[in-house]
C-alpha cells in the first residue's frame, strides 16, 4: 500500500481525469490481471488499493466510509472490472469449438 501512496504524491496535482487515467492504465490492469479465472470472487485486498488511490487524491481521512470515497469518485468497485472479465471469458470459451483446449480443459474441472 505504501507504494500506491508513493506513487500517488509523485504524479502531484494532476487534474480528476488525469489521475484516474493513471489509475486505470498503470495500476488496474496488475490488479485485474488473470480476473478470467478468479474474478467471480471479491477480494477486499483489491477493492483497499483503488480506495487508497481515491483517498489520496481528495485527501480525505483513512476513515472515511467506502462507499462515500467511490462515490465522490464516481467509481465502481473493481470487483465490477474482474467480474465483467470473468463473463466475457466464459462467453467466449462457450463459443469456442470443442477441439480447443481451454473448452476441453472446462470440460474436465466439471465432471
Amino acid at each position: 500500500m505504501k507504494s500506491i501512496t508513493v506513487a500517488s504524491c509523485k504524479i502531484g496535482n494532476l487534474p480528476y481525469n488525469c489521475h484516474f487515467k493513471v489509475f486505470e492504465s498503470m495500476i488496474l490492469p496488475i490488479l485485474c490481471y488473470g480476473s478470467e479465472v478468479w474474478g467471480h470472487q471479491y477480494y477486499d485486498v483489491i477493492e483497499k488499493v483503488q480506495r487508497k488511490w481515491c483517498i489520496n487524491f481528495f485527501g480525505v481521512s483513512n476513515y472515511t466510509p467506502k462507499e462515500a470515497i467511490l462515490g465522490k469518485c464516481g467509481r465502481l468497485p473493481v470487483f465490477v472490472h474482474t467480474l465483467k472479465r470473468c463473463i466475457n471469458y466464459w462467453l467466449k470459451l462457450i463459443e469456442m469449438p470443442n477441439n480447443r483446449l481451454p473448452k476441453q480443459e472446462i470440460g474436465r474441472a466439471h465432471v
